[in-house]
């Protein structure tokens, strides 16, 4: 009977490990997936500019192509808006007017740059950090990448300017006062599961306004 007993204690001590082991586990691999597997994107706003900042090289390059076309750089900056008052040099009211009430064309704004990161967001009107996990990244780069207008599988350059070493790429998508740039990037964002209601969002206060409420969204300026 002692011997029972001894065994039935063995087993459960057995059982207590094992079940330690698989909780010791699930632990490890919950902080890779959610703790180091993270990463930080920017938004920034210049004057009627509002984009994207990413950093990580790899993986935009990996999840948009169209960004190799840069070379070397630290980071890229994306946005989206009408095709010809993205494109004119400083500020056209026709064209700004034009561009809210008729829907238009339009073209994705890339611009790549090699100086420090922390400077050029310190230099923007205003900027926030979201963190996110890398799944969630994956998802807002591809909701770019398909902004994109092809030609053989081939993104089309509409203009560039090679000094300030930006381009701008023919959309799929129309622009107009229900659907802007900043609306654009809700849409991106809320593909990649971040909060945030898309409709409604025209203006890039209320863009910022709406993401300066989640808890993983921090403030630059």
């Amino acid at each position: 009977m002692i011997k029972n007993i001894l065994c039935s204690v063995a087993n459960v001590g057995q059982k207590k490990n094992h079940t330690m082991k698989l909780v010791f586990l699930f632990l490890i691999l919950y902080n890779f997936s959610f703790g180091q597997l993270r990463e930080n994107i920017y938004l920034i706003k210049n004057h009627w500019h509002t984009g994207f900042v990413f950093i990580n090289k790899d993986e935009p390059e990996k999840l948009i192509p169209h960004i190799k076309l840069f070379g070397d750089y630290q980071f890229v900056d994306i946005g989206w808006g009408d095709e010809k008052f993205y494109q004119h040099p400083g500020f056209n009211l026709f064209l700004a007017f034009r561009a809210l009430f008729i829907p238009t064309s339009s073209v994705v704004r890339i611009q790549a740059y090699s100086n420090s990161i922390e400077k050029y967001l310190q230099n923007s009107d205003a900027a926030l950090k979201i963190s996110i996990t890398s799944a969630q990244y994956e998802k807002i780069l591809n909701y770019i990448n398909q902004s994109f207008e092809l030609r053989d599988k081939e993104a089309i350059i509409t203009s560039e300017n090679k000094n300030w070493r930006i381009k701008f790429l023919k959309s799929k998508l129309k622009y107009h006062l229900f659907f802007t740039c900043n609306t654009w990037i809700a849409y991106a964002l809320k593909e990649g599961g971040v909060e945030i209601a898309p409709a409604g969002i025209i203006t890039v206060q209320q863009l910022f306004n709406n993401l300066g409420k989640l808890k993983n969204v921090t403030r630059i300026k």
